[in-house]
C-alpha cells in the first residue's frame, strides 16, 4: 500500500499522501534539514498576466518544464516563443523540446552565471575553464589533451536519445584533483557536444538585446507575481488536502491575481483617457 501511495515518488505525506516531502527555501537557509510535504507551483506569466499555472509532485523543476508547456498549448493553441526560466530547467531534454517547437533556447542552465564569476575562474582544474584547441579537444592545466576517444554513454530515459562521449588523456601522475590520474592512471572526462551546442545557443540569445529584455521581465513578473502571493496576500501555505483541492485553491487565488491586474489597467486606461 505505501509503494501504491508513493509511486515513482521518493516520498509522500500522511496527512496529505498526494504531496511529496521536500526541503523549502527557509529549510535551505536555515540548514534545519526538516522535509515538509509540499507541492511544486509553477506559473507562466506575460503581461503581468498568469498565463498558466499547475500544480507537480516532483521537488526539482526540470522535469515539470515538458508537461506545463504542453498544458500551455492545449489552453492557448500555440508555444511561447520566449520561454524564460532560470537554471532550474536547462536541461538537455527540456531544450532539445524547445527545438522541436519552434521555441527560443532561453533557459539558463546551471553554471550559466557561476562561470563568470572570478571565483569560480580560479579553478583552473574545472572542465568548464579548461582551453580547446583547434580542434575542439580540451586541454588540461598539466597540458594533457583529452583526444582519445573511450566509449559512448548511452541514456533513454527521455524521449530523446542522449549520447555522451567519455575522452581520456595518456595519463601524467601529477594532477592534484582528486578524481584525477595518479600513478600513471588517465583521467576521464564526459561531453555531450549536442548540449554544448545548446548551451552555446542559450549564451547567444540571452547576449542579444532582445534575450537581456526577456530575463528582464522574467524577472519582474514571474518572480513578482510569486511576491505578490506571499508578501502582499499573505498567501504562503495552502489549506486544502489532496492535489486536485489544492490545485482548486491556488487556481482560485491567480484567478483573483489576474481579475486585480485586468481592474488596475482599466483603471490606468481611464485616467490616462
Amino acid at each position: 500500500e505505501n509503494l501504491f501511495l508513493c509511486g515513482i515518488r521518493n516520498s509522500y505525506s500522511k496527512t496529505d499522501p498526494d504531496a511529496t516531502m521536500m526541503n523549502t527555501k527557509y529549510d535551505y537557509y536555515n540548514q534545519t534539514g526538516v522535509s515538509k510535504p509540499c507541492y511544486n507551483l509553477q506559473i507562466g506569466v506575460s503581461d503581468g498576466l498568469v498565463m498558466n499555472a499547475g500544480l507537480y509532485q516532483t521537488p526539482g523543476d526540470t522535469k515539470t518544464f515538458i508537461p506545463f508547456m504542453e498544458q500551455f498549448y492545449q489552453l492557448h493553441g500555440y508555444y511561447p516563443k520566449w520561454p524564460i526560466a532560470d537554471a532550474g530547467y536547462g536541461s538537455y531534454w527540456n531544450y532539445f523540446y524547445c527545438l522541436e517547437k519552434g521555441m527560443n533556447l532561453g533557459m539558463k542552465y546551471n553554471y550559466y552565471a557561476k562561470k563568470e564569476e572570478p571565483k569560480f575562474k580560479k579553478k583552473i582544474y574545472n572542465m568548464i575553464n579548461w582551453k580547446e584547441n583547434e580542434k575542439g579537444e580540451k586541454i588540461c592545466p598539466q597540458g594533457q589533451v583529452f583526444n582519445q576517444y573511450l566509449y559512448d554513454k548511452r541514456e533513454e530515459e527521455g524521449k530523446y536519445l542522449k549520447l555522451t562521449q567519455v575522452y581520456g588523456c595518456k595519463g601524467c601522475g601529477t594532477c592534484p584533483v582528486r578524481k584525477a590520474c595518479t600513478q600513471g592512471k588517465r583521467r576521464t572526462i564526459s561531453r555531450n557536444p549536442i548540449l554544448e551546442e545548446f548551451q552555446q545557443k542559450v549564451d547567444e540569445n540571452l547576449r542579444s538585446a532582445e534575450g537581456q529584455e526577456m530575463k528582464k521581465q522574467r524577472s519582474i513578473q514571474a518572480e513578482g507575481t510569486f511576491g505578490v502571493m506571499k508578501q502582499d496576500r499573505l498567501y504562503t501555505r495552502i489549506k486544502r488536502r489532496g492535489k486536485d483541492n489544492a490545485e482548486m485553491e491556488v487556481l482560485k487565488m491567480l484567478i483573483g491575481f489576474n481579475l486585480r491586474k485586468y481592474h488596475l489597467y482599466r483603471l490606468r486606461k481611464q485616467c490616462q483617457a
